[in-house]
This record gives structure tokens, sequence and C-alpha cells, in this order.
């Protein structure tokens, strides 16, 4: 993964958006979520990689395929989360971006309790 790839895009949509802000508040938060975008995009390809790592990793372990799909949503969920947080805190809109966060954490624990509960039952199983 080449960083300096990321961190030009991020700056050279930092600097785009200061500029077009003078023009209007709507097409700064635009650009930014044009600039979001497109490194997601970027990164799209290194996750397959990263994937399938994950994937000989909790058949190692020998956990549930279950449990691996729930953390795999919990991760997503909390990325998505995360952006459109911060896209939200960069339009001025902090309470929004805060129940955002909020219904991701909710969302992220009840998509974890499952795997809490094996947990549990593998720690039994071990005493």
């Amino acid at each position: 993964m080449n960083i300096l790839y990321f961190a030009a895009i991020g700056l050279i949509g930092t600097i785009f958006a200061v500029f077009v802000k003078k023009v209007g508040e709507e097409y700064r938060i635009i650009v930014s979520v044009v600039c979001i975008c497109s490194m997601i995009i970027s990164v799209l390809p290194y996750l397959n990689d990263l994937f399938s790592k994950a994937v000989s990793f909790a058949m190692l372990s020998e956990t549930s395929a279950d449990n691996f799909i729930l953390l795999l949503k919990a991760v997503g969920v909390g990325y998505i989360c995360q952006f459109t947080s911060d896209i939200c805190t960069d339009a001025g809109e902090t309470a929004i971006a805060s129940k955002v966060e909020l219904a991701g954490r909710i969302a992220i624990l009840s998509m974890t309790v499952p795997v809490i509960n094996s947990l549990v039952s593998m720690i039994e199983q071990m005493l």
C-alpha cells in the first residue's frame, strides 16, 4: 500500500476544499465526500489480501464461520459509522455525528453478543 498516494489525495482534497469554501460551504462538503470516496475505492484492492489472511487465521483458531462473519460485519459497521460521523462533523452537524457514533457502538455491541457467548462457553470448557 502506497501511503504517499493516500496522503497526496488527502492534501489535494483539503487544499481544493479550502478554495471551494469561498464559493459555498455545500461545495466544500461535496469535495470532502468525493475525496473520501476516492480514498475508499483506492483501498478496496488491499482488502482482498487482508480478508484471505483473516480467513486463514480464523481456520487456525478453529472458530466458527458465523463468529468470524459477525466480527467482520462489526468492523465494517465501525468504519462506516466513523466515516459518516466525520462527514457530519465536517458539515458542522456535531449532534448528528455523535448520534451516528452512538448508533454504531450499539450496533457493534449487539452484533458481538453471540461471539462473546461463544468465548465464554470456550472458557467454561477449558475449566
